[in-house]
């Protein structure tokens, strides 16, 4: 995405109104792609998250079980 040069002097108020309304929408725009990066990168968390577990579970519940037969021994 191109940026604008802060530096380009508008000389006209309505163009300078004009650029600050541009540079604000740029903004918004960076600031409303970075929260749906931000809810993309947390629902993968939420995904890697639940089979992290998952994994966890089954391991823990494998080893329960090893104990419990070899206290049943």
């Amino acid at each position: 995405m191109p940026v604008l040069v802060a530096s380009m002097p508008a000389v006209d108020p309505s163009d300078q109104q004009a650029a600050r309304s541009i540079e604000k929408s740029l903004r918004d725009a960076r600031i409303r792609r970075s929260a749906e990066l931000i809810e993309a990168a947390q629902t993968d968390s939420r995904v890697l998250l639940e089979h992290v577990r998952a994994e966890w579970s089954k391991t823990r519940r494998s080893k329960l079980d090893r104990e419990e037969r070899l206290n049943k021994a």
